[in-house]
């Protein structure tokens, strides 16, 4: 089996683009991930909107817009309770192309 990766996509008002973010890492073609959208407590309905178009998805909604280490470490946090051989921390404004994860996993392995 691949070796697990969670993918951590941060989100603070991400109205504009989190769904295309979203979607882009929906067509990955390395199939052992799980895509967890961190919340920075937004106020523009994008995280709702993430939830509800996306509930393969896992999704953290935290009390306070702490800032990004704050939001990215709350990520790493849950990839490492869940054993999870990688993070992938993912802007929620990028796109990802369908066969980018693979050989960021094949690297990772041979640097171990």
């Amino acid at each position: 089996m691949a070796d697990q990766v969670v993918i951590v996509v941060l989100n603070y008002n991400g109205q504009k683009c989190l769904i295309k973010t979203l979607l882009s890492l929906q067509a990955l073609s390395y199939t052992n991930k799980e895509i967890l959208v961190v919340d920075n407590a937004s106020t523009d309905g994008s995280f709702a909107e993430a939830q509800e178009r996306f509930p393969e998805y896992s999704f953290l909604a935290l009390p306070k817009n702490g800032g990004f280490g704050y939001g990215m470490n709350r990520g790493i946090e849950y990839a490492i309770d869940k054993q999870a051989d990688y993070v992938w921390l993912f802007n929620y404004d990028a796109l990802a192309e369908p066969d980018a994860l693979l050989p960021l996993v094949r690297v990772a392995k041979q640097r171990g």
